[in-house]
């Protein structure tokens, strides 16, 4: 069953280069492709383990969504915002 199954984790991300840096570099995970065919949709997948990640460019990574809370946030700030 999925204990079987291979995972993929999909990942915004709002600078491609700054995510191979920090995947391959910093923890050492294997790049197994690079797509940057077109310059606004530049991926990256890496070999995690049994499974995949994939990093891509998108406009939107990072921005805070109204109404959904990060889960470990402490922001207070965020919290007086949404009241």
């Amino acid at each position: 069953m999925l204990t079987q199954a291979r995972i993929a984790a999909i990942v915004p991300v709002s600078d491609v280069e700054a995510a191979v840096r920090f995947y391959g570099d910093t923890l050492g995970l294997r790049l197994k492709e690079r797509r940057s065919d077109l310059p606004e949709n530049r991926e990256a997948e890496f070999e995690a383990g049994d499974g995949t990640l994939l990093v891509y460019e998108s406009v939107g990574a990072w921005r805070r969504v109204r109404g959904v809370r990060p889960a470990r946030s402490e922001d207070r700030e965020w919290d007086r915002d949404r009241r």
